[in-house]
């Protein structure tokens, strides 16, 4: 198993912080900048900008700089934009003539990805890995509760 899957951040640190403060001024900064601008490598970087604790650090910070008014303004010109081109594509797919087959499949795709169906972007992989003491391996069943039983 690789080191990058065993090693997801559990908390965001000060450093972290300092990562998010920077992403947040910086918005189309790369990750190899940020790596280079904290002196980490760009994996370490990677690991931590795609831990949850790190996403939510962020989300929350993002909801602490954007106006409320604001955000509820443009969500809803985006609500509206939504429900439009729905009656738009729903129009055409209802003209006499067929329509294209590209437009069937990308109007399927995106009634099936607002509906949370296909695959998700994004997925993140918190592998854990456990060391156990194994006992030694037994003859037989007899050896192996002598070895068990605790002599009083």
């Amino acid at each position: 198993m690789s080191e990058f899957l065993t090693h997801a951040i559990e908390k965001v640190s000060y450093t972290h912080d300092a990562m998010i403060d920077l992403l947040i001024a910086n918005p189309e900064i790369s990750q190899g900048e940020i790596s280079d601008y904290f002196g980490y490598t760009p994996s370490w970087v990677s690991r931590v900008i795609r831990s949850d604790a790190f996403r939510e650090r962020l989300a929350a910070r993002k909801g602490e700089i954007v106006d409320p008014q604001i955000l509820e303004s443009v969500e809803l010109q985006f609500e509206v934009l939504v429900k439009r081109s729905l009656e738009i594509l729903q129009d055409k797919l209802r003209i006499e003539n067929a329509p294209s087959a590209d437009l069937a499949l990308k109007t399927a795709e995106l009634g099936a990805r607002a509906l949370g169906y296909g695959a998700k972007t994004g997925v993140t992989i918190n592998a854990q890995q456990f060391v156990v003491a194994m006992p030694p391996k037994a003859k037989d069943s007899h050896e192996w509760l002598e070895s068990r039983v605790v002599n009083g």
